[in-house]
Formats: structure tokens, C-alpha cells, sequence
């Protein structure tokens, strides 16, 4: 009996050691996917305000991770010329 839960203990852990693996590149992914996100929302809330600087600044943080956004793109051509320069 005890010799059974030693090896059933054995045969659990390479179970919730994948468990625990896939469930932190899910936590991860979803990291990569939202973090970019932030700096869209972040621009937007600066172009609102004025604050073309800070609007510029989080368009380009977003543009890193994501340079086909089209969204990103329109959004920065709305910050004036002489604050984009």
C-alpha cells in the first residue's frame, strides 16, 4: 500500500507539472495579446486630453508589437505635425 502511493505520487507530478506549464504560457500569451492594448487605450485617453506627446509616445510602444495596426496608424496621424516631429 504505501509502495502504491509512492509510485501514484511519481505518476501525478509529470501531470501537475504539465498542468501548472500550460496554464503559465496561457497566463503568457494572454500577457502579450493585452499588454499592447494598454498603450492603444493610453493614446487614445492622451489625444482627448491634448496630450500629443504622451499620445505619440504610446502609439509608438504599440506599434512595436503590432505595426500593421491600421487603427494605430490613423490614430497617430491625427496628432498634429509640429507635436510629431
Amino acid at each position: 500500500m504505501i509502495v502504491a502511493c509512492g509510485w501514484l505520487a511519481w505518476a501525478r507530478r509529470p501531470v501537475s507539472l504539465a498542468l501548472l506549464g500550460l496554464a503559465a504560457a496561457s497566463l503568457a500569451g494572454i500577457g502579450v495579446y493585452f499588454r499592447p492594448q494598454l498603450f492603444l487605450r493610453a493614446a487614445r485617453a492622451a489625444l482627448e486630453r491634448g496630450a500629443y506627446d504622451e499620445a505619440r509616445a504610446s502609439l509608438a510602444r504599440y506599434l512595436e508589437a503590432r505595426p500593421q495596426s491600421a487603427e494605430a496608424h490613423l490614430l497617430l496621424a491625427q496628432v498634429p505635425i509640429q507635436h510629431y516631429l
